[in-house]
């Protein structure tokens, strides 16, 4: 699987598998809006609904506020992230960048097995993007999971675990502000399905120059409808 090891080590070395879950959870609810921007978390309230103990949703609340979905204020406690254009686009930007360098080198180092993942991956997300259209509610969080494993199997090649590290990475620190928006459009943006089959084919077909250059603008117009 691939970032399975950097998943893990997000959660950090000392976290339980309960703090584990709730870091998930609490992931996923931000994500989708259930916990909507500049929202206080209180621990009390948060550990009744989750049934785990204060220290646990405090542990869980420390992860998440250095992934950037909580932020915290001494002495007023911790909130949901407010969301920020700017801070998206910027990061939008980068996360383009590492991209299409990961791309570039995969293509460079091109294998039959990395051209499978690839196609395997492109062919999931195809079916995922398909079902997101009839219901984002029930496929949603799918169709953004499908994504990430596309745009991770076009990096996977490159030989470097520090770019798939941080490529991964920043895909997941704008995972909330792509549900949000599959929230209140209700589909991926019109394009997407197209763009992702242009950069399927130009890899395939060994076009690195087109596939990168392909991949950085459809990364950068991710943020056009937010």
């Amino acid at each position: 699987m691939i970032g399975g090891g950097a998943e893990a080590m997000r959660h950090g070395p000392g976290a339980g598998p309960v703090v584990q879950h709730l870091v998930d959870d609490l992931r996923r609810a931000i994500s989708l809006g259930e916990f909507r921007p500049s929202r206080k978390l209180k621990i009390e309230e948060l550990r009744r609904h989750f049934g785990v103990s204060a220290i646990s949703v405090r542990e869980a609340l420390s992860i998440l506020t250095g992934e950037g979905y909580v932020s915290a204020f001494p002495q007023r406690g911790f909130f949901v992230s407010a969301y920020s254009l700017e801070t998206l686009r910027d990061m939008t930007r980068v996360r383009g960048e590492m991209e299409s360098v990961g791309l570039r080198w995969s293509m460079r180092n091109a294998t039959r097995d990395w051209r499978a993942t690839v196609a395997g991956a492109y062919h999931a997300l195809n079916e995922a993007e398909k079902l997101v259209r009839e219901d984002r509610a029930v496929h949603g969080v799918e169709w953004d999971s499908r994504n990430r494993d596309f745009h991770l199997a076009l990096c996977a090649g490159c030989g470097s675990p520090t770019l798939l590290e941080q490529v991964q990475s920043f895909y997941d620190l704008t995972r909330r502000y792509r549900l949000a928006s599959l929230t209140d459009t209700g589909t991926p943006r019109a394009d997407s399905m197209r763009e992702h089959q242009e950069i399927f084919s130009l890899v395939l077909e060994g076009e690195a120059e087109k596939a990168e250059e392909t991949l950085r603008q459809h990364i950068w117009r991710a943020t056009s409808d937010i």
